[in-house]
């Protein structure tokens, strides 16, 4: 969790030096615990061992208690029994909670300033929790906005989440691309305000330090939004001393890299020889290796390789236990289904495009988990400006458009009750919509609308005739469901091609 940074740094102020240290090194432990199988097995068996093995410093009178629980469900639980645990366990506990506490907290109140935009993503954070599940939703920022600063990616990793291609262009810091850029940044911050770009972030399907520039354009976006932005790296070790300027740049401007992606074992061991627990304790690792306690997302080139060949997927979930479990009710889809963390707009600097996307659970239309609702290109930033507001006149509507065909999302089954009518998913999240008095006539709305062949207007009308129900009771109804994220918003397969 990149919200780790400030949660650690709101409790430092009443922590001593110690104390920090000893959260540090326990980090470096559970690093460790969660990315290597091979460790975890040899810490069942001889603790000290293991620990003296990879010059671990953590208390080993505490190392029994830690046998006795999973570490990451006691971390993501949200109760549990905190007198049973180690000091350092519950102190890294309390801090990784705060970061998430704080991340929805943030999420909510940085929202985008247009209204329109707002009530957009606000459907698509409730859309996401029922399709993609709790536990991933709870883990995305769903950010206004993020920004490419290359076209393609050098690592290549052949789970890639987002089916990167390979580095082809680079948007460099020249004088004319410089001045587009910060003009960019004042029509985004005029559009989703200052706080919102807190989330947003200068890459996506790309490695941030493939651009020898990329520090200079952090700096611009901090002195015109007010933010360092957040930065993830796949190559931390291709130029460790760039790495570390970097790491103290953010450290004084209040951002900088809050995560390494792990690829290997191989490369945690060198991670963890580079650079100490102390210049790593705002950096967050996610562990992509084989062995590692973290499930990959089933989506991009994860997903092309697993349809060729599906023990991939087995394989992939019995690296974490949790979801090996939830497989035998849910189905191999209890994978996290996409890696875009993004509920507003893209912009590729390079190609002077935009779009308008939010995270989806994968499938054959948005094999990379992200849908597609808009794209445009535009020429400079008062282009960009007239491109946004017209995106947001024809997608963010606040209530139901009553010329449109309504329909429930494609992921929703949706299915008749004596007192009503009842959605579920794969997830088996199941959403009853009942009321022994209005019995029929709900069934009826959920029938015309898994039909999909009305717009709003003439389902209020039919049910007028059908039920007496007037007009405006049907389009309030409907727009409750609207506003839960429960009806269908994707782009017709036209307009998405």
């Amino acid at each position: 969790m990149s919200e780790w940074i400030s949660a650690t740094e709101e409790r430092s102020r009443d922590w001593q030096l110690k104390d920090l240290q000893r959260l540090c090194h326990f980090k470096r432990f559970f690093e460790r615990w969660r990315a290597d199988s091979e460790f975890r097995e040899r810490f069942q068996i001889d603790p000290d061992g293991a620990v003296d093995q990879y010059k671990l410093q953590v208390d080993k009178a505490d190392l029994a208690r830690y046998r006795e629980v999973d570490l990451v469900q006691i971390l993501t639980r949200r109760e549990c029994d905190e007198c049973r645990l180690p000091q350092a366990l519950l102190d890294f506990r309390r801090c990784f909670q705060d970061a998430q506490r704080q991340l929805r907290w943030e999420r909510h109140h940085y929202a985008p300033k247009d209204p329109r935009f707002r009530a957009w993503r606000e459907r698509q954070i409730a859309r996401a929790y029922s399709e993609i599940g709790s536990v991933r939703a709870d883990e995305i920022p769903f950010a206004t906005a993020n920004y490419e600063l290359a076209e393609g990616c050098s690592v290549g990793c052949w789970f890639c989440g987002v089916s990167a291609p390979p580095l082809r262009n680079l948007f460099l810091h020249t004088q004319e691309n410089a001045a587009l850029w910060r003009d960019v940044l004042e029509v985004m911050v005029e559009l989703c305000g200052a706080e919102s770009g807190r989330y947003h972030f200068l890459y996506n399907a790309t490695e941030p330090f493939d651009n020898p520039d990329y520090e200079e354009f952090c700096l611009d976006f901090y002195q015109v939004v007010g933010y360092f932005p957040r930065t993830t790296t796949a190559i931390p070790l291709k130029d460790p001393a760039r790495i570390r300027a970097f790491l103290e740049l953010g450290d004084r401007l209040g951002g900088g890299i809050d995560r390494f992606s792990i690829l290997s074992r191989t490369m945690l061991d060198r991670v963890h020889q580079e650079f100490t627990a102390e210049e790593m304790s705002r950096v967050w690792c996610v562990f992509m290796n084989d062995g590692a306690y973290f499930p990959k997302a089933n989506a991009g080139r994860f997903r092309d390789r697993a349809e060729q060949r599906p023990e991939v997927i087995r394989k992939e979930l019995g690296h974490y236990p949790p979801l090996s479990k939830a497989a035998k009710m849910v189905g191999p889809r209890i994978l996290p289904g996409t890696i875009c963390c993004t509920a507003g707009f893209e912009l590729n600097m390079v190609r002077q495009e935009v779009q308008l996307v939010s995270p989806c659970y994968a499938d054959d239309r948005w094999p990379t988990g992200k849908i597609i609702h808009a794209q445009a290109s535009f020429r400079d930033a008062e282009d960009l400006r007239k491109v946004l507001h017209v995106i947001i006149e024809e997608q963010m509507d606040v209530t139901i458009p009553t010329h449109r065909l309504v329909r429930f999302r494609r992921d929703l089954r949706f299915m008749t009750l004596p007192d009503g009518f009842e959605l579920s998913n794969h997830l088996h999240r199941r959403l009853g919509v009942r009321n022994t008095t209005f019995a029929s006539y709900l069934a009826e709305v959920g029938q015309l609308i898994d039909s999909g062949s009305l717009t709003a207007q003439e389902m209020a009308d039919q049910l007028l005739q059908s039920h007496a129900v007037f007009p405006a009771e049907t389009m309030g109804f409907l727009n409750r469901l609207f506003r839960q994220g429960l009806l269908n918003e994707e782009p017709s397969s036209t307009e998405s091609e």
